[in-house]
This record gives structure tokens, sequence and C-alpha cells, in this order.
């Protein structure tokens, strides 16, 4: 039969909003009119960080990277590039990576996945979603910081620290930027921060709600870090069009991203595909019996939970496809 394609990688830019058809989708390019208001507080939930938001966790682990950062509104419809919808998603605030690393190429758009022999950028063909990471306010810019393809960053200014400098926050890895600017293709570890995070910064315990008036593109540093507050375990979810024969799901909540799945087949454990660059979106093998056992591993390649299976079956409220853009299920584990 034939495979629904992967889900679209469109993003909402800011401050406007526009509908595009693809393969008999209507797609929502722009958040505000056309989704749910991204102004909402973390979502609850098993393995849901618990006040994550307002105060960072202290001692977070990893390379720290430069970047400068932009925002843009919300994820496309039915869901941005890591494969997660809006309503499934764990946070709100959350950040897109580059898809490409092509400096000074602002017209190549490299086919997705991007193939081994190109230059990928830190999205990493979906290999780094579902992580958290923390951000750090840089300086401002005090000239134009568009990024444009041939303007200079900060053209006619000059880079400042301020008030906002040091203030953190921590987001959540749920989309993808390849568009033909320079901040997608010349700044590697840009950041593309969800609008609605940029008055969640906090800077000794204190919000910072007046930051966007100040924003300009600023300079960050970040790096990744486990979900902060973690507790509980995963959420397994089925995709909109899967079905007994093509079973796609959706995986949330993780404490530490996903870089592969394996399904139990007859005591063989096989590993599982991932559905283009749609990082958090696997298809199962189809079973005589519509159940399934699995396990997976988080971005540093170990198993999670030293290994703990999950087993669930396709669920029946679906019929023969599901039609719901995301359909949770219950599981049991070992």
């Amino acid at each position: 039969m034939d495979k629904p394609i992967p889900y679209p990688v469109i993003r909402a830019t800011p401050g406007f909003f526009r509908f595009v058809m693809i393969s008999g989708w209507m797609l929502c390019l722009g958040a505000l009119g056309c989704n749910e208001d991204v102004s909402s507080p973390q979502r609850a939930g098993p393995g849901v960080p618990s006040g994550a938001q307002d105060e960072a966790d202290p001692t977070p682990s990893g390379e720290i990277r430069q970047s400068m950062a932009t925002h843009f509104d919300d994820i496309g419809f039915p869901a941005g590039g890591c494969g997660v919808p809006h309503d499934a998603l764990e946070s709100v605030y959350f950040v897109a990576l580059n898809v490409q690393n092509t400096a000074n190429d602002y017209t190549t758009h490299l086919p997705r996945p991007i193939p081994a022999a190109d230059p990928t950028g830190e999205y990493q063909n979906g290999r780094n979603c579902g992580r958290w990471v923390r951000v750090a306010i840089g300086d401002f810019c005090t000239g134009v910081n568009s990024g444009a393809p041939g303007k200079e960053f900060c053209a006619g200014g000059s880079w400042t620290a301020d008030e906002f400098n040091g203030a953190t926050q921590d987001l959540l890895v749920t989309d993808s930027c390849q568009d033909g600017n320079r901040w997608c293709r010349d700044d590697r570890f840009h950041l593309d921060l969800a609008t609605a995070s940029l008055t969640r910064f906090t800077k000794d315990g204190v919000r910072l709600e007046q930051l966007p008036a100040r924003w300009n593109n600023r300079k960050i540093s970040w790096q990744y870090i486990e979900a902060p507050g973690y507790a509980g375990d995963i959420a397994i979810g089925f995709r909109n069009d899967a079905t007994r024969y093509w079973p796609a799901i959706v995986f949330t909540q993780l404490k530490n991203g996903i870089h592969g799945v394996e399904m139990d087949t007859n005591g063989t454990w096989q590993k599982l595909t991932m559905i283009s660059d749609n990082g958090q979106v696997y298809e199962l093998k189809p079973t005589a019996d519509n159940r399934y056992r699995i396990r997976l591993t988080d971005a540093s390649d170990r198993l999670i939970h030293d290994g703990r299976v999950y087993e669930f079956a396709f669920p029946a409220e679906c019929g023969e496809r599901c039609q719901a853009v995301y359909t949770q299920v219950s599981y049991t584990t070992n």
C-alpha cells in the first residue's frame, strides 16, 4: 500500500500567515490566527519536566555553543520538523535547529534526510529532536541584524552587554530551520526560538518580560541538557494516517532525546526506521496480533531505563486508519 508522506517541515514565521496545499494537506504557515495560542503554559503528563521554565536547574552538562537567536511564531500543521503535533508537545517553549551547514549558499535546499556526503546542520537529520537545551542571553546588536544574504550581521552597529545578559531558559528541540538566510546557513549553531518563549527568560529568579523589546536577534550561548526535573516515562502515540499495515508512532516526553528504536520480532531485536528526518517518528513492523514490543536508545546511544521494554497495541479507536493528528496509547513495561 502507499505510505503517507512524512510530516512537512515548514515553520510559521513571525508576523504573518498563509496557507499552502501539499499532497492534500493544508499547512498553516504562521501561528497567529491558525494555530492554538502558544502562550499556554507547559503541559503536564508522564515524563514531563516540572517547573522547568521559570527557573533553570543548576550545573548543566555538555559543550557550550555560541551563536545568535531568531524567533518564530509556531510550528507548522500538523507537526514540526521533529514530527510531533502541537498538542502532543510537552512544552510550548521550544526551538528549531539548522538543517544544513552550507555557508554562503542560500538557494540550495538539500534533500531530507540529508545524504551522508553533504553537510548537515545541528538538526543532524532529526537526531537531536526531543532533546532540551539551556539558553543564556548574550550581547545586543545596536545596528541592523537582518540575516539577509549579502548583509553583515549587526551592520552599522556594535555588540553591547545590557541588563539582560546572563538570563537563561530551558527549551525543547522540536523543529528545524532550512530557510535561505544567513541565520540558517552561515550561523552553524543558530537557534530559532518560539516567540512565546522570549518573555520567559529569568535572571536572579526574576522573569524578564521586557526582553522582546531588546531582542534584535541577540547573541546567545547554549548547551544540551537532560530534561529538567524529569520524572515518569515516555509517551507513545500513533500519528495520523497510521494503519495496522503502516504503524507509524510518535515518541515524546523523553529525558535525553532519541537515537533509535528496536522492536522485538519473534525474540530478535530489530532496528526500526525513522520516517524521513522526523526525529521522533518511527515505523513499526506490522504484526499478526497488532501488538508491539519495543525499546529505545537516547541521544547518548544508551538504552533508556536500562533497556525497559514497552508493550502496546494498535489503538482500537483508530479503526482501519488513524484520522486524528495524534492518538496516544497506554503501554505496559517489563
